[in-house]
């Protein structure tokens, strides 16, 4: 599991900070995940998140959608935090 900083604000770099912590700790499938891992890889594109899952970090059971399939819009502030907390990437 690893948990979106969003305390500065939210960037594509906390973004895929996190999502390289919690690809490396549990598997965490994403649409481009082997773009996101890769530190030469830049720029990333929001679409590279693609069906990433996000995790419960106080283990309670809350359930959170993934980053959208397909076509469907991905926006920073309603997929990647909740209210003003970032996200946590992992497997359900």
């Amino acid at each position: 599991m690893a948990t979106i900083d969003v305390s500065g604000g939210t960037s594509f770099n906390a973004i895929r900070a996190a999502y390289r912590i919690a690809f490396a700790m549990s598997g965490t499938p994403a649409a481009e995940h082997s773009s996101l891992i890769d530190t030469e890889h830049l720029p990333i594109s929001m679409s590279y998140f693609r069906n990433a899952t996000f995790v419960d970090p106080l283990g309670k059971g809350a359930t959170f959608d993934p980053v959208p399939s397909g076509s469907a819009a991905i926006s920073i502030d309603t997929v990647f935090k909740t209210g003003s907390a970032g996200n946590t990437f992992g497997t359900p």
